[in-house]
C-alpha cells in the first residue's frame, strides 16, 4: 500500500515574524535568567564560605586558653553559646591526635575533618546522600594555635539549607516573571507582525496571479522598499511574454554557458549565428570498435558516460564548452559562446590534461590487469560561425566552418595518445607559452590547395602545474558513479589492434 504524502505546512510571514520575535525574547530572558541566577549563586556561595571560615577561626581563637589549660567547663560554655545560632549545626574541638575534647550539635565525621585539614578547604560530608537531613551541611576546620604550636582543631558544621531554599524561591520567582513577560511581548509581537505583513500579503496575492498568467497592475503607491518591490512586480508582469520566449528557447539548449548568454538578452544570440574566433578540439577513443565488441551495450554506455564525465570536467577547468558527443568522440569549443582571448592555449592545455588524466587511469587499469583506453586528439582554431543551427522546431547551438572541419581531420590523423595541431596555431601559442612538440609532416586536406603542416604536441608549459595535478587527483578520488557495473573493474582484458589506426610518420 502506497504511503500517503505528508501534508506541506505553509506558514504565513506573520506567523514567522511572531515566532522569531518570541524565540528571541525567550532566548534573551533565558540567558538573562541563567546569568542572574549564576551570579546570585556565586555571591551566596562566597558569603557562605566567608561566614564558615570566619566563625571557625573565631572559635579556634576563643578556644586557645581553655584548650591549652584543659578547662572543659569554658569550652562547654563556648560551644553552648554557638549552638544558639541556627546556621551552626555543630562544633567539635579535637586535640592533635583527633581525639574529641568537646562537641555540640550533629555528629561530624572524623574523616571529613581530616579531609578538610589535608585539602585546606571546606568539605560537604553528606552531599552524596540524597534526601539526607544534613545534605547541605558544610564543614570548616581551623587550627588552635598558641605560640606557633598547633594543639588541636576546631571543626564547625554550617547548615546552608536556608540559603539553598532562598535561592530556589528566587529562581522560581524569576522563571514565573520571565514566562509572563515572554507571553506579553509575544502577543505584542504577533500584533506587530500582522500589521507589518499586510502589504507583503497583498504582494503575494499579486505574484500568484502572475503565475496563473493574469497580468495585473498593482495600483498601491509607496515610497519605501515595498514600493520598490511593487514597481518590480509591475515591470515583471509587462515582461512575461518575453520571458516565455526565452524559456522556450532555453528548452532547446543544453549548455550552461549558452543558457546564461540567452538569459542575458535574446538579441545577443542571433538565430542565424555570429562569426567568432575560437578553437575546436576533437577527441575520440582509440580502438573503440574492438573494445565495444567485447562489452555488452550497457557496459559500452557506462564506459562512454564515464569518459564523457572526465572530458567535461577537463573542459570546464579551461573555460571550454562541450559542444556535442559523437559516438566515442567529443567536440569541445573554446572561445564560444563566451569570448576567451586565450582560447588557443586553453584548448591545447585541456588536451594535455585529458592525456595526463587518461594515462593515470590506464595506470590503475594496468594494475588490475585490464585493457587500456587511449585518446587521439586534433585541435584547430580560426574563424567560425557560432549560433543556433537546425529546424524551426529543434535547434542546437554549435560552431561550423572550415576551421572546425580541419580539427576533425587532424583528429583522424592523430595516433594513439597523440595531440595534433596545425602550424599557424602552433606559431600563435609559442609567442606566450613554451610547447614541447615536433613537426612531423604535411597533409593534404580536401578543399585546400596547399598542404597543411602539422605538429605533434607532447606537452605545454603551464604556470600552475601543481593545480593541474591536484585536479587529476581530485577527479580520481571521486570515481564516476553509476547503477550498473563499472567498466574500470571489468575482469576481462581486451587486446586492441593499434595498427589499424593512423599515426604520424
Amino acid at each position: 500500500m502506497a504511503s500517503l504524502p505528508k501534508p506541506k505546512i505553509n506558514l504565513s510571514i506573520a506567523v514567522k515574524y511572531a515566532v522569531s520575535i518570541t524565540l528571541l525574547i525567550v532566548m534573551g530572558m533565558g540567558i538573562l535568567a541563567l546569568v542572574t541566577f549564576r551570579d546570585q549563586s556565586e555571591v551566596h556561595e562566597k558569603l557562605q564560605k566567608d561566614f564558615g571560615r570566619i566563625i571557625s577561626q573565631q572559635i579556634a581563637n576563643s578556644a586557645v586558653e581553655p584548650f591549652f589549660t584543659e578547662d572543659e567547663f569554658k569550652l562547654g560554655v563556648l560551644l553552648s553559646n554557638l549552638s544558639n545560632n541556627n546556621r551552626v549545626a555543630g562544633v567539635v574541638i579535637l586535640d592533635h591526635d583527633f581525639t574529641v575534647v568537646a562537641k555540640t550539635g550533629i555528629e561530624i565525621p572524623q574523616s571529613a575533618i581530616v579531609q578538610s585539614i589535608k585539602l585546606n578547604q571546606h568539605v560537604r560530608p553528606f552531599a552524596q546522600w540524597d534526601n539526607h537531613p544534613n545534605q547541605n551541611v558544610v564543614i570548616y576546620v581551623s587550627p588552635i594555635v598558641f605560640k606557633d604550636v598547633t594543639g588541636g582543631y576546631a571543626a564547625l558544621a554550617v547548615n546552608n539549607q536556608s540559603v539553598a531554599t532562598l535561592l530556589s524561591k528566587s529562581l522560581h520567582t524569576f522563571i514565573v516573571m520571565s514566562v509572563v513577560l515572554c507571553i506579553s511581548v509575544s502577543l505584542l509581537g504577533i500584533a506587530m507582525a500582522h500589521k507589518f505583513s499586510q502589504p507583503i500579503t497583498s504582494l503575494a496575492a499579486a505574484t500568484r496571479d502572475l503565475q496563473q498568467g493574469k497580468l495585473k497592475h498593482i495600483p498601491e503607491r509607496r515610497s519605501d522598499e515595498l514600493g520598490m518591490l511593487i514597481n518590480a512586480i509591475n515591470n515583471m508582469s509587462n515582461g512575461l511574454i518575453q520571458k516565455d520566449q526565452v524559456e522556450a528557447m532555453l528548452n532547446k539548449l543544453v549548455d550552461r554557458d549558452i543558457a546564461q548568454k540567452v538569459l542575458g538578452g535574446v538579441q545577443e544570440v542571433e538565430l542565424g549565428g555570429e562569426h567568432v574566433e575560437a578553437t575546436v578540439l576533437f577527441a575520440d577513443i582509440v580502438g573503440f570498435t574492438n573494445i565495444s565488441e567485447s562489452l555488452s551495450p550497457q557496459e559500452v554506455s557506462n564506459l562512454l558516460n564515464e569518459y564523457y564525465n572526465y572530458f567535461n570536467q577537463c573542459a570546464k577547468f579551461y573555460f571550454g564548452t562541450v559542444d556535442k558527443f559523437i559516438g566515442d568522440a567529443v567536440m569541445l569549443v573554446f572561445g564560444a559562446p563566451k569570448p576567451d582571448k586565450d582560447h588557443q592555449y586553453h584548448a591545447l592545455a585541456c588536451a594535455v590534461l585529458m592525456n595526463q588524466l587518461v594515462r593515470r587511469l590506464n595506470q590503475i587499469r594496468r594494475e588490475k590487469g585490464l585493457y587500456e583506453v587511449n585518446l587521439r586528439i586534433g585541435i584547430n582554431s580560426g574563424s567560425m560561425l557560432a549560433g543556433l543551427i537546425g529546424g524551426s522546431n529543434r535547434m542546437q547551438y554549435t560552431v561550423v566552418g572550415d576551421a572546425v572541419n580541419l580539427a576533425s581531420r587532424l583528429c583522424s590523423e592523430a595516433g594513439s595518445s597523440q595531440i595534433i595541431i596545425e602550424e599557424s596555431m602552433y606559431n600563435a601559442i609559442i609567442q606566450t607559452h613554451k610547447i614541447n612538440a615536433e613537426s612531423r609532416k604535411q597533409i593534404k586536406v580536401r578543399g585546400k590547395a596547399e598542404p597543411v603542416a602539422i605538429y605533434h604536441v607532447h606537452d605545454i608549459e603551464q604556470p600552475n602545474a601543481h593545480v593541474v595535478d591536484n585536479l587529476i587527483d581530485d577527479i580520481l578520488s571521486k570515481p564516476y558513479s553509476r547503477n550498473d557495473s563499472n567498466p574500470i573493474t571489468l575482469d576481462k582484458p581486451i587486446t586492441i589492434d593499434q595498427s589499424a589506426h593512423g599515426k604520424i610518420h
